[in-house]
C-alpha cells in the first residue's frame, strides 16, 4: 500500500525554468482517502454550487479529447473566499480498461494553485476526488429532490463508482435496503457482498433489473452502457433517478427524458 504521508516538491526552481515551486505537495490517493468523509465532500460540492450560483466562483466549459478506447478531458474552476484558488483536473477515461489492462477506468491528476499569484499548491491524484466528488454531487441532489420517506435503492452497475455513490447517498439518506443489478451477475454479488459489509444495510441481487428499480425511491445509473436499457416502465411514479455523465443518455430512454 502508498505511503500515506503527503511528499512536498522541493527544490527552488530557477528564473524560467518552468519547474514546481518549493513546498507544493504531491499527493497520492493513499493521502487522500483519510481526509474527507462523505459528508464532507457534500459540504465542499453544496459550497462550490452556491459559489457559482451567487458568482463566486467560475466554471469553464471542460474540453474533450477523443482516443482509441476512451479519452481525455480537461475541468477548471476558480473559487473566491478570502483568497482566490483555480483547481484544473485532467483525467483519462477508458472504460475497457479494468478487463483490458487491469488498470482504472479513470486515471487523472488535480493541480491547485494560489489565483493570486499563480503559485502551485499541490499536485494530487484524481481517482479518489472524482469518484468521491461525483457521488457527493449525485447524494446532495438527492437529499433535495428525492421523497423525504425515500428508504430504497437500486444500483445499476456494481462498478467502483457505484459502491461510492451508495456511500454517499447512505450519509444522506436513511437507507433500509438495496437491489445491485449488473449484467455481469459476479460483480453483483461481490458488490452486494461488499456494500452490506461496508455500511450494515441490507444489499440483495437482482437478476432482472426492473425488480430492483420498480421497488426503489432511488435509482443510480453507474454504468458505461451504450444502448438505453432503462424507461419509464422501469420506473415508478415519484422515483428520484440519479444519473452519471453521458451514460445517462445512452443509459435511459430518450422519449421518456423528454417526457420527465
Amino acid at each position: 500500500m502508498d505511503d500515506p504521508t503527503p511528499t512536498m516538491l522541493s527544490g527552488s526552481p530557477g528564473a524560467g525554468t518552468g519547474l514546481p515551486a518549493a513546498g507544493a505537495l504531491l499527493l497520492t490517493r493513499a493521502n487522500i482517502v483519510p481526509l474527507m468523509s462523505p459528508a464532507d465532500y457534500a459540504d465542499a460540492v453544496e459550497t462550490g454550487f452556491r459559489a457559482l450560483a451567487s458568482g463566486t466562483a467560475l466554471a469553464p466549459a471542460p474540453l474533450h479529447i477523443p482516443a482509441r478506447g476512451g479519452g481525455f478531458h480537461a475541468k477548471g474552476a476558480l473559487l473566491e473566499r478570502s483568497r482566490r484558488h483555480v483547481a484544473v483536473k485532467i483525467n483519462s477515461n477508458f472504460p475497457g480498461n479494468p478487463k483490458r489492462n487491469g488498470l482504472p477506468t479513470i486515471q487523472g491528476v488535480i493541480a491547485l494553485f494560489d489565483a493570486d499569484d499563480g503559485r502551485l499548491l499541490a499536485l494530487m491524484d484524481s481517482i479518489e476526488i472524482t469518484l468521491r466528488r461525483t457521488a457527493a454531487a449525485s447524494a446532495l441532489a438527492a437529499r433535495y429532490l428525492a421523497r423525504r420517506d425515500a428508504t430504497t435503492v437500486a444500483m445499476c452497475g456494481c462498478g467502483e463508482q457505484s459502491r461510492a455513490q451508495l456511500v454517499a447517498l447512505a450519509a444522506q439518506l436513511s437507507i433500509h435496503r438495496v437491489y445491485a443489478w449488473d449484467r455481469d451477475v459476479e460483480a453483483a454479488q461481490r458488490f452486494a457482498t461488499e456494500m452490506n459489509a461496508h455500511l450494515g444495510i441490507a444489499v440483495s441481487v437482482v437478476s432482472e433489473m426492473r425488480a430492483g428499480t420498480l421497488a426503489s425511491d432511488v435509482i443510480v445509473t453507474a454504468t458505461p452502457a451504450r444502448v438505453p436499457f432503462l424507461g419509464s416502465a422501469d420506473v415508478r411514479r415519484g422515483a428520484f433517478v440519479d444519473r452519471k455523465s453521458e451514460a445517462w443518455w445512452r443509459a435511459t430512454d430518450s422519449q421518456w427524458v423528454r417526457n420527465s
